[in-house]
Parts: structure tokens; sequence; C-alpha cells
């Protein structure tokens, strides 16, 4: 039986159980059930493993560039104060 607005097939008992059986099964994924058939996140070729590799080698320096940052700051900070307060007791 055709839908009057669309002219498309509404959907029949067997199409509504396979569309209950796809939510169910996107609430597991959503809420981390995903049991037996997870993510595989392990490289399947070279290629992905070389990149993977770089990304983190980009991500660690770039930790180490945010910690010098904050270092840097924290310096610039404390010699501005220092200097405010030196020139507060009039030296």
């Amino acid at each position: 039986m055709a839908d009057p607005v669309t002219g498309l097939p509404r959907a029949g008992p067997e199409t509504a159980s396979q569309m209950h059986a796809l939510r169910a099964q996107v609430h597991k994924l959503r809420c981390g059930q995903e049991g037996e058939q997870g993510v595989d996140l392990r490289p399947a070729n070279a290629y992905e493993a070389v990149t993977r590799q770089m990304v983190e080698d980009i991500a660690a320096e770039l930790r180490e560039i945010k910690g010098r940052l904050n270092n840097l700051l924290f310096m610039i900070a404390a010699a501005v104060l220092l200097d405010i307060i030196a020139r507060a007791l009039g030296g």
C-alpha cells in the first residue's frame, strides 16, 4: 500500500522490525555497549601506521611547545611583578 502524499510504499511489519533492530544497534554503539563488534583501530596498512606515528609525534612536540610557552609566560609575569615591587619599594 502506497503513501498518498509521497507515493512511496508504506513500511510493512518487516521494515518496522528492521528499523527497530537498527535503532537498537545505534543505541548500543552510542551507549558504549558494542560487545564483540567494536571498532578496530589497528592500522590496516603501512601508510596508516606511518601516518599515525607522525600524528603522535606531532602531538608530543605540541605538548612540549605548550609547556615551554607556559614556562615563558610565567617567567615574564614574575619579572613584571618583581619590577612593580621594586619600583613600589623605591628601588
